[in-house]
């Protein structure tokens, strides 16, 4: 039986999700196609939305309006589900060396920005190995991206727009003014796929820099449960004394399975983080995602198929940047806004 629809989505991580909720709540019809896998980047990703970011404290990009905007959407998207899906908390951050910590009293000179987001360090945790001060970070976000995708798909599957299935693009026909696959027509499909993209015949050869990350889920009795460190490597709480380690950056890899050497770094750094308090290795978690190299998404149509969309490019900023810019481009789809342009698929060819 054939089904007509507006839109085809492709791919139902954090990417997708955020697609197709605005696609729902402008009152769009839609169908989501994903194969469900249990692990993709938007799963093994901690799902902070950190305001200060990097080794040389840099302000991240748009902070301003993205963490606002995110917060309303992820409650937003919690009230419809029934869940909670965002922790407001902080990050202490601790300095892992004196160079950082005389980087970080230089920065506090100049940079008038500090006051809106950096607090003396609020918590001296006795767990935490605070040989040289650090900071706080004030407001942060903690996402529950699992409980959201696995949320947001039973409200898709309860409302007939899930397909459980993977892509094929050799089954993707455009036509003159929408696109068909197998059995589905639509006036357009919108590909949400992450580093999926490499086997998208129209969208592959954009300027997409693979990096493969690896986390650990880890029982640790003891911490404040509602906060953030940071030295070396982010321990994020996910309830019932876990948390989540990581992550790891690996530009040259040859799978996206946990590794051995991984396992050993990560653990290495927890343990010089956590002073006289044990850990339970939970889990051990890989994927790639889809960076950019000047850390700008790739959102937009395709220069010779306007049915063609492409939402991706979102590297390690996933969770804060798709709200803010789903929004943008399912605007931009019904004639009500323009993507920005720094976010353009256009530029990059």
């Amino acid at each position: 039986m054939s089904r007509s629809t507006q839109y085809i989505v492709v791919g139902q991580g954090i990417g997708g999700t955020m697609v197709s909720y605005f696609l729902h709540k402008a009152g769009l019809d839609f169908v989501v196609i994903d194969p469900a896998l249990p692990s993709n980047a938007s799963r093994v990703a901690g799902g902070v939305i950190n305001p200060v970011t990097g080794k040389k404290l840099a302000k991240s990009w748009r902070i301003d309006e993205l963490h606002p905007f995110a917060l309303k959407i992820y409650q937003e998207i919690g009230d419809l589900l029934g869940k909670e899906l965002v922790l407001q908390t902080r990050v202490h951050r601790y300095h892992s060396n004196p160079e950082d910590a005389t980087k970080f009293d230089e920065q506090a000179e100049t940079q008038d920005w500090f006051d809106n987001y950096i607090l003396p360090l609020q918590i001296n945790e006795p767990a935490i190995n605070n040989t040289l001060g650090g900071f706080t970070i004030s407001p942060a976000l903690k996402i529950y991206g699992e409980e959201l995708m696995d949320g947001w798909r039973a409200f898709l599957i309860q409302n007939g727009c899930f397909l459980e299935a993977t892509f094929d693009h050799s089954q993707l026909e455009t036509l003159a003014s929408s696109i068909r696959y197998k059995d589905i027509e639509a006036q357009k499909v919108i590909f949400c796929e992450g580093w999926g993209v490499q086997h998208n015949p129209w969208f592959k050869d954009l300027p997409f820099n693979a990096a493969k990350g690896e986390a650990l889920i880890v029982k640790i009795v003891g911490l404040l449960p509602a906060e953030v460190y940071l030295k070396g490597v982010f321990l994020v709480p996910l309830g019932n004394n876990l948390y989540y380690i990581g992550s790891t950056n690996e530009w040259v890899f040859t799978d996206d399975k946990p590794s051995a050497h991984k396992l050993e770094e990560l653990e290495r750094k927890l343990q010089k983080v956590l002073i006289n308090l044990p850990y339970e290795l939970i889990a051990h978690k890989a994927a790639v995602r889809p960076a950019v190299k000047n850390r700008r998404p790739l959102i937009g149509p395709h220069p010779e198929h306007n049915q063609l969309w492409l939402f991706n490019g979102l590297g390690t900023k996933g969770y804060s940047l798709s709200p803010f810019f789903a929004n943008q481009m399912v605007a931009a789809l019904q004639d009500q806004g323009n993507l920005d342009a720094e976010i353009l698929l256009s530029r990059s060819r």
